[in-house]
Formats: structure tokens, C-alpha cells, sequence
């Protein structure tokens, strides 16, 4: 390539360069921190709750989680890592370092919210249990106090 066409290059695509970064840093408006999920699965078919991002440590145990609605468990767990619907359920998927949390939602009827009916918390390979102690630590680091 010749000189010319590089510094002709240069020129016309700075603006461009320049709006992009610009566009790039923008932020929510409201200066909140916003969630945004890439792991939605293509049979959902129930709109999504915006959900932000927990600001503190929840303080309860497991068995407080089942009868939880999706808007209380985003509260208190922030954005799942993954969700996939398995009618008639919603699986919400909390990975951590060393353990992944399964929440099976379930709904009362078509327009009823979802709530917590089970919980499973084992380990990062397929089909491995977790110890009463490494699911209390696996509990510990989802709720923010691990």
C-alpha cells in the first residue's frame, strides 16, 4: 500500500474509531449496576425480569431459599450463570469455583411467579456429591459471606 492511502485511511476512519470508544464507555443511566445474561436458552419463552447485581452478603441458610420467588433469588444470589427451562420447571445455574447450584423453579399456574421448589449444590465435574461441609462452603460463596 502506498503512503498516501494509509494516511487517507488513517484520516477516514478516525471518527469512526473515535465515536466507537465513545459509544463503548457509556453507562446505565441510572448508575445502577445492571446484569446482563448471555447464557438464556433458546426454549425460554417467558420474558426476563431485568435484574441487577446483589450490593450485599445474604444471610440466610438453604433451606430459606425453597418458596423463594426469581425476583428474591436474583436479590440475594444476583444473575444466574445459566437458566434453561425444562417445563414445567426453570433451572437456574449458580457456578462457583469449586461447586455449581442448581434451583428448580416452578410456577402455581400460567401467570403465577416462579418460586424455589428444590436446590442442588454438588461439584464442578458431572455426577460428583458434595460433602455436608464443602456444601455449606459451596452455600457460603454463592450467598456473598464465603
Amino acid at each position: 500500500m502506498s503512503v498516501c492511502l494509509v494516511k487517507y485511511m488513517c484520516r477516514s476512519l478516525t471518527p469512526v474509531f473515535f465515536c466507537l470508544t465513545l459509544a463503548a464507555c457509556g453507562s446505565v443511566s441510572d448508575g445502577a449496576d445492571a446484569v446482563t445474561s448471555f447464557f438464556v436458552s433458546p426454549a425460554e419463552t417467558r420474558p426476563r425480569t431485568v435484574v441487577r447485581a446483589r450490593s450485599v452478603a445474604w444471610r440466610g441458610t438453604p433451606d430459606q431459599v425453597i418458596g423463594m420467588s426469581t425476583e428474591d433469588v436474583a436479590t440475594a444470589f444476583g444473575e444466574p450463570s445459566f437458566v434453561r427451562q425444562e417445563q414445567p420447571a426453570e433451572v437456574w445455574q449458580y457456578r462457583q469455583a469449586g461447586c455449581i447450584v442448581d434451583m428448580f423453579l416452578y410456577t402455581d399456574g400460567a401467570e403465577g411467579p416462579y418460586r424455589v421448589e428444590h436446590m442442588e449444590m454438588r461439584g464442578p465435574e458431572q455426577n460428583i456429591s458434595l460433602s455436608e461441609n464443602d456444601q455449606q462452603d459451596c452455600f457460603a460463596d454463592l450467598a456473598g459471606v464465603g
